[in-house]
């Protein structure tokens, strides 16, 4: 019984995931799900829901297409809504009792892509897993759906400036207003070229001249998978972490070096007295980004799924309500989404860093941008 919550949410789930890192691609993403899970993903986990269209659809399953496996009815609709708004791709995501009946999905988007001469593909999804997976199986697919077979030569710059793709963004960890405009100019300040960001701000079309980039930047774990497939297939090197304060600088040192290694290290010690909680990725870049400033190494445990192979000595991936709470005692300062003051100490201080995959709306409203704040 260890892994129920009791006084903590879990994270977003899979499905959610990777509906967000679709968003904005001008695809139709299909859930096989019952009618109505559609509103917990437009209610809780997307906030462009009201101001920027997408092609988001739940199949309706019924009871009786669960047990009997109607997958005519299933393609049936997809191919109708198709016809009609004519998407760039069709994207199909499983929901828990699709996933359990074993339905074939692959199968099923072959028949749909030669009746409607439209890209379609299945995202691997079962609502059993985080957000992130959803995200990085997303990404993935995308690249292997679409991407060319061969990297095209960069154009030659005299200036020498650099292409970078920044992969990993999703407003399900960067949920601040602003969090993508920030970013963007905190490259172009520095003289790179941004060639594309996964996936917020960036057309259909700059997603698939990602091959043209020099380097590409990981800012959250969802984006490992992808930029792993893109060193393998195109030679393009990647580095990870987040640019948030004082570490951005760091960030900009690697991205003009191009260094092979991908690792968060310190010389210093532990304090024991410091822990971030929270994605994997923008977790440990806070520790470093909070050592820079203030002398001091922060811990991190990490309660998404994704990237543990880059803890540190001494953190943690916990992915369970009592051993987070119980990893927290002895901690005199927090640095974590506000639902986990319901497990923290209660002597000890707490730094908000809200977190919509986590928490939701809740405190979307004090939600921080991470790329904002001194640099120097």
């Amino acid at each position: 019984m260890k892994n129920v919550f009791n006084k903590l949410p879990v994270y977003t789930g899979d499905v959610s995931g990777a509906a967000a890192a679709l968003y904005e691609l001008g695809g139709m993403s299909v859930i096989h799900d019952p009618s109505g899970c559609n509103s917990t993903y437009n209610t809780h986990d997307e906030t462009r829901w009201y101001s920027e269209n997408s092609l988001i659809f739940i199949s309706g399953l019924s009871e009786v297409d669960a047990i009997t496996g109607n997958d005519d009815k299933f393609i049936r609709d997809v191919l109708d809504a198709a016809e009609k708004l004519k998407p760039k791709f069709i994207a199909l995501f499983n929901s828990p009792v699709p996933y359990i009946n074993g339905t074939d999905f692959k199968g099923i988007a072959k028949i749909i892509e030669k009746k409607s001469n439209i890209p379609c593909f299945h995202i691997e999804t079962n609502a059993m897993h985080d957000y992130s997976v959803g995200i990085s199986n997303a990404f993935y697919e995308l690249a292997v759906k679409f991407l060319p077979e061969k990297k095209k030569a960069c154009e030659e710059r005299r200036d020498g400036v650099k292409k970078i793709n920044i992969i990993g963004m999703t407003p399900l960890d960067f949920a601040a207003k602003g969090s993508e405009e920030t970013i963007r100019k905190i490259f172009e300040k520095e003289n790179f070229f941004l060639n594309s960001v996964w996936a917020m701000g960036s057309s259909f079309e700059e997603i698939m001249k990602s091959p043209e980039a020099d380097i590409n930047l990981v800012i959250s774990s969802a984006g490992i998978k992808t930029a792993e497939f893109m060193r393998e297939k195109y030679g393009i090197p990647y580095i990870i972490g987040t640019p948030v304060g004082k570490y951005t600088k760091k960030i900009i040192k690697k991205l003009r070096e191009s260094p092979l290694e991908n690792s968060f290290l310190s010389d210093k010690k532990y304090s024991g007295e410091v822990v971030i909680v929270g994605e994997t990725i923008l977790s440990l870049s806070l520790a470093e980004e909070y050592e820079l400033r203030t002398g001091e190494r922060a811990e991190v445990i990490a309660t998404t799924e994704l990237g543990h192979e880059f803890l540190r000595e001494s953190d943690k991936a916990i992915v369970n309500e009592k051993e987070i709470a119980e990893s927290l005692k002895g901690y005199k300062k927090i640095i974590a989404d506000p639902l986990y003051k319901r497990v923290a100490p209660k002597d000890a201080d707490f730094e908000e860093i809200v977190h919509l995959a986590f928490s939701g709306r809740l405190f979307l409203k004090r939600a921080k941008n991470v790329f904002e704040g001194e640099t120097e």
